[in-house]
């Protein structure tokens, strides 16, 4: 893998990463680019067929919604969040890295690099923009 592909991979993950933190309080939007993101990913990991199931895993639990019985939605948004992030994990592995306490830290880095960066680039555009709080800058 070129140093640009393991960058891309890193903020494919990142992305997943965000997605599977996030759907537990609001399930991720059936989107063309969450599909891109999942299918980029699985290309990194080999393509291998039987290995498809993490990112469909991934798929139905991040998007799945919340159910409407109310006494069981906390459990529900827990089970959403949980799966999805097991599902991360394992395409974590398969992409070539070890989803330890580490790596994580590492994507949600390279989170909130992109969203201050995003921050900064509406500032010059000379939009106004809530800044992001000082522990999310790089």
């Amino acid at each position: 893998m070129t140093l640009l592909e393991e960058h891309l991979v890193r903020k494919a993950l990142a992305a997943l990463r965000e997605i599977a933190e996030e759907c537990g309080d609001t399930p991720a939007s059936k989107t063309l680019s969450l599909r891109f993101i999942l299918m980029f990913t699985f290309v990194a990991a080999g393509g291998d067929p039987e290995k498809k199931w993490a990112w469909d895993h991934f798929w139905m639990n991040a998007t799945r919604q919340k159910v409407e019985v109310e006494h069981q939605q906390a459990q529900d948004c827990y089970i959403r969040s949980r799966d999805a992030q097991s599902a991360l994990n394992r395409i974590c592995e398969w992409v070539g890295y070890t989803p330890d306490v580490d790596f994580m830290k590492h994507l949600d880095r390279i989170n909130r690099i992109q969203q201050w960066e995003e921050h900064q680039r509406l500032l010059t555009l000379g939009r106004n923009s809530s800044p992001p709080d000082e522990a999310d800058t790089p």
